[in-house]
């Protein structure tokens, strides 16, 4: 509505997700336009692969500048032999050459792959793997909650009262107390030892024993003595020591209460000491409270299921770690949950790195229908950067494109690192060809271009001409630009050949074509877990028997906007979110959460699985000849047989999050703007008109706000209507008014929309005062005059000889214009002894 899109959330949140971050730089950023040629290569007449390998070699030893470019390799007009593949391994090098037919490789190598820039190693765990606990995540979340990397639950810190402090719920497992010596509190037994090691407890990273930790004074001294002889003694190690306690003996399974104490009455240096427990929360304990001698100490209650015959947890004093006593209890039966236990600690911090991780499950297959296709996998995995941290809840940078749900996945969030991952690698205005046609058994293999274990890269002005795959975007390929670009006369006849494919998220084909000859082929799409958002916009094609899609096994955020596959010849052709079942060997429902946005294409297929909150959309069309096919499992058809506002969602979504900038940086004009006539006049107190015209070029629908500036002094202007939405025109009405001096001004007329403005000028001559009247009625003279600015003076000069100068004529009557620019002058005439007397109007 109005300016901006509005989004629709269902029952559980969800809507339709940001397209906006794919492509290079996170979207809405400008490809450098000019790089410094470091080195360039012409053709050999032989085999040009090791001259060029050794030209990118060359620059990859450079240093990069601030953007982490180091330089081009120019390839001159000719045509290069290749006949092995082109690697580029390090960032910052470009691949240009002159053009797509001054430039070409001319590839014959048997690897069948033509130009690859591909990092290092692989994106390595840092640290602990949290659980996300909320029972639902959103499509288009940017936040969650996540829950510790230890089972166990902390209750809140209790300060220590009396002998019922001591746990009686469920069934006594074991107890231990530091005092060297066997307590019974609150019919507890607890075991006395001074060791690091009693038993089924095992405590590293502190190991020294002080049996001493007592006071004469309240209120520690009011404890019974039990309870002061349970707490006497400690385990500790002096500073700020670590230590990891583990309980053995558990069974898998069962549900487990533990107590932990910590106390310390002496005084002196102890005094507000506290000891920090971790589990899937943390909780600090007091040694003495209040803090003074005397103080006693606190305790804190935790429970958690067992994975095994054992569980661990660690504990950090802020000046001396210590452990008083510990009783662990089976509570399977009783239920008991702990008391108001703090929330979880953040595990993450702001700029962290992290991936977001929905695993498919064998619940999840089992509901969408896929029992005979799936296996549980490790599902759709995002790559975010972590915004925000408040306690356990954690901001990420892009929202997800997929919901995490309780019913059917335990969500994961780990950090991650991935430094052998490049950038700003480019390749640019060249053709890549090849004559061969024996693809079909070289099927993973047969690419001209790819793209992995890399980052805010591109590719445009590339023609792929007779190869079998064009672009491959690999899954560790992320904000990777493709633009302006065409994959023509393809080869392979069988299982279909990709020209645009990403399995990698993030990821902008843009502007891009194809006119194979073949008879079976993807125009572009993702592959099993892509995890999005992927963006195809403005894509064309014509060809036969092929179609434009997901490819298989739930990819997640896929966007085709404005996307045209028209067949040559006359068949069906196809945009296609669909359940594939068992074709390629089970690839079954390719994707969920996807949109086609004013597409073109003739049996195009939108499904999804009948579970509730599973969405596919397909809205708007991109001409009366798109058709669908329509199924059980239909997605949502939302005003398929009209051409929706505005016409891209991508580019509408980039310039309500980042401004109209971000459009025109990625090649499309956002608004334009024009006036005519370019000169116009006007007297004091009429209008001179324009016609403003607005043009929108891209189909946006924007509201573009009209103003003037540089009027002359005095004027006035007014635009009707004030905006205009798309394309249009309004009239620009500009008077002058009494206070406007005559003269010839320049105006600009500005068009302003999301942070961009145009300027266009128009030129508005104001004219001079001049003379409108003169009559003689018996001896009176009268002269009226218009255009006058308001009280600008004029004095009527008399003289009877015409040739003297102006000096020397007589003044015989002043009047000064009016408000509305008039002025009237009238004078009687005496001629007594003259034939004639001549009169002069003067400022």
């Amino acid at each position: 509505t109005g300016a901006f899109l509005v989004y629709s959330n269902d029952a559980m949140g969800n809507r339709i997700p940001d397209f906006s971050y794919a492509g290079y730089e996170g979207g809405g950023v400008a490809i450098p336009a000019s790089i410094v040629v470091q080195q360039t290569v012409s053709p050999g007449g032989g085999d040009d692969t090791a001259s060029i390998q050794n030209a990118i070699n060359a620059v990859e030893a450079l240093s990069p500048d601030g953007n982490g470019i180091r330089g081009a390799v120019l390839l001159n007009s000719g045509t290069f032999q290749l006949a092995g593949t082109l690697d580029i391994t390090n960032g910052g090098v470009v691949l240009e050459g002159m053009g797509t037919n001054q430039t070409i490789l001319h590839f014959t190598g048997n690897s069948r792959l033509c130009v690859s820039v591909f990092g290092s190693g692989n994106r390595s765990t840092v640290g602990a793997t949290y659980n996300i606990v909320d029972n639902y995540v959103p499509l288009g979340a940017t936040s969650f909650h996540v829950g510790g990397s230890s089972s166990i639950v902390w209750g809140t810190n209790t300060t220590v009262t009396a002998d019922s402090d001591i746990f009686t719920n469920g069934t006594l497992l074991y107890a231990y107390n530091w005092s060297g010596t066997n307590q019974t509190v609150n019919g507890i037994a607890f075991t006395g030892t001074t060791s690091a090691n009693p038993g089924n407890v095992a405590i590293t990273g502190i190991g020294s024993y002080y049996g001493n930790y007592t006071s004469s004074q309240p209120p520690f001294s009011s404890l019974s003595q039990a309870y002061q002889n349970l707490l006497r003694g400690a385990e500790y190690n002096s500073g700020t020591a670590t230590a990891t306690l583990t309980m053995n003996g558990l069974t898998a399974g069962r549900v487990y209460a533990v107590q932990f104490w910590v106390s310390d009455p002496r005084g002196g240096g102890t005094i507000g000491r506290t000891e920090t427990l971790s589990g899937s929360n943390v909780v600090v304990l007091a040694y003495n409270v209040p803090a003074a001698t005397g103080g006693v100490g606190q305790y804190s209650i935790g429970v958690f299921t067992a994975t095994g015959s054992s569980q661990s947890f660690s504990f950090v004093g802020s000046a001396s770690t210590q452990i008083n006593a510990l009783l662990v209890s089976d509570v399977t039966a009783t239920g008991y949950q702990p008391v108001n236990p703090p929330p979880p600690p953040p595990p993450f911090s702001v700029g962290d790195t992290i991936v977001i991780q929905r695993p498919v499950t064998q619940p999840w297959i089992d509901a969408i229908g896929m029992s005979n296709y799936w296996s549980p996998n490790a599902g759709l995995q995002f790559e975010r950067t972590v915004t925000a941290v408040n306690g356990n809840q954690i901001g990420i940078d892009i929202p997800l494109c997929n919901p995490i749900e309780q019913e059917w996945c335990t969500g994961l969030v780990y950090q991650y690192t991935f430094p052998g991952r490049i950038s700003q690698v480019g390749l640019r205005n060249f053709q890549i060809s090849a004559d061969f046609d024996d693809y079909a058994s070289n099927l993973g293999a047969g690419r001209a271009i790819q793209f992995d274990k890399c980052e805010n890269c591109w590719a445009g002005g590339i023609l792929i001409n007779h190869f079998y795959n064009g672009f491959n975007l690999g899954n560790n390929a992320k904000w990777i630009t493709v633009e302006d670009s065409e994959y023509v006369n393809n080869t392979g006849t069988n299982a279909g050949p990709d020209a645009f494919a990403t399995q990698g998220g993030l990821n902008l084909f843009l502007r891009c074509g194809s006119t194979p000859d073949c008879t079976l082929y993807h125009v572009g799409g993702t592959q099993a877990a892509t995890p999005g958002p992927d963006v195809l916009l403005d894509i064309n094609s014509l060809g036969q028997a092929y179609d434009c899609e997901a490819h298989q096994r739930w990819a997640a955020g896929l966007l085709y906007d404005r996307t045209t596959v028209a067949s040559s010849n006359g068949g069906n052709t196809g945009i296609k979110f669909q359940n594939r079942g068992g074709a390629g060997s089970g690839q079954g429902y390719a994707c969920g959460y996807s949109v086609m946005w004013n597409c073109d294409s003739k049996g195009s297929i939108n499904q999804i699985p009948r579970v509730p909150y599973h969405y596919n959309w397909a809205i708007g069309r991109g001409s009366s000849a798109a058709t669908w096919n329509h199924y059980a499992d239909d997605g949502i058809f939302d005003a398929t047989n009209v051409l929706v506002n505005p016409h891209s969602l991508y580019l509408e979504q980039l310039k309500e999050r980042l401004g109209g900038a971000a459009v025109e940086n990625i090649g499309y004009t956002l608004f334009t703007i024009s006036n005519s006539p370019p000169s116009q006049s006007a007297a004091i107190g009429t209008n001179a008109l324009y016609t403003v015209s607005v043009g929108d070029p891209a189909g946006m629908g924007n509201i573009v706000a009209l103003s003037v500036a540089s009027l002359p002094p005095g004027a006035t202007a007014g635009f009707s209507p004030s905006s205009v939405t798309g394309a249009g025109t309004s009239v620009l009405a500009v008077t002058p008014s009494s206070s406007t001096p005559p003269g010839v001004y320049t105006l600009d007329v500005i068009g302003a929309c999301a942070g961009l403005s145009r300027t266009n000028t128009v030129s508005l001559q104001v004219a001079k005062p001049y003379i409108t009247r003169i009559s003689v009625s018996g001896s009176t003279l009268t002269i009226t005059a218009t255009n006058g600015p308001l009280s600008q003076r004029c004095v009527l000069l008399a003289s009877t000889n015409v040739a003297l100068p102006l000096a020397q004529w007589k003044p015989v009557l002043t009047n000064q214009f009016d408000a509305f620019g008039n002025l009237n002058l009238s004078n009687n005439i005496i001629l007594p002894n003259i034939p004639w007397e001549f009169y002069i109007l003067s400022q």
